[in-house]
């Protein structure tokens, strides 16, 4: 099955094509303030440049977030209209699930995003028959809570706990934070959430007869924007 894979929660982002979970191409662009100008032709030059046209597309994932409003919006805008045009399943595919498939070895796997403000979106995903199966959805908060929820959630006596996040500085504050818990920190890598990613796992899933309603499905915003704070302010 040959899946697009949509990437735009942040400022760095993209398009892959994988056939049957193997990758055929991947584009990473710079998204800042341009998401819906470069993420259509992006789309037009990887299926050029891997000798592959719209038509032969089967299915469709969209990185759904936490992230940018933005680019959140017009990931989805683009991977719905792709969808409805050829007429395949579409699949939502949470970024912090993509973080994580980047994260170093081991059973448990906590995976950050910047969430700016002081404040980051987190989930901790536990590796299961080599699959991440997540323990609680993406949330906010702070750093300093993090010891608290992995306590709750982690075995007596784990190994402790594989670290990626999108940010040096989130990551070094969850070390601290961590550490002063008792929590060990396997690994702990920097990364950004991959285009190949969300398409590998869209991909798994529909494998799996698993789509989304093009309908309803909407970015898992967790925070509300700016202008939704403002008017609760």
């Amino acid at each position: 099955m040959k899946v697009l894979g949509i990437e735009s929660s942040g400022d760095t982002g993209g398009v892959a094509l994988v056939d049957a979970g193997r990758p055929l191409g991947e584009i990473v662009v710079d998204l800042r303030g341009a998401h819906t100008q470069r993420l259509l032709p992006a789309v037009r030059d990887l299926l050029r440049g891997v000798g592959r046209t719209i038509s032969e597309v089967e299915g469709v994932a969209v990185s759904l977030g936490p992230g940018s409003f933005t680019g959140l919006r017009a990931g989805l805008g683009l991977g719905k209209g792709l969808a409805y045009a050829v007429r395949v399943r579409l699949v939502g595919i949470p970024t912090l699930e993509v973080l994580a498939c980047d994260a170093g070895p081991g059973e448990w796997v906590l995976a950050v995003a910047d969430a700016r403000r002081g404040e980051i979106f987190s989930s901790l995903y536990r590796r299961v028959d080599r699959r991440l199966e997540a323990c609680w959805p993406a949330e906010l908060g702070r750093v300093e809570d993090l010891a608290a929820r992995l306590t709750d959630r982690m075995a007596v006596g784990s190994p402790g706990v594989a670290v990626v996040s999108d940010g040096a500085g989130p990551l070094e504050a969850i070390g601290q934070a961590l550490a002063r818990a008792g929590i060990r920190v396997g690994t702990a890598i920097r990364a950004a959430p991959r285009p190949v990613v969300v398409a590998r796992l869209g991909a798994r899933r529909l494998a799996g007869d698993v789509g989304d309603d093009p309908m309803t499905l909407e970015p898992l915003y967790v925070r509300r924007s700016d202008a939704e704070e403002g008017r609760r302010g």
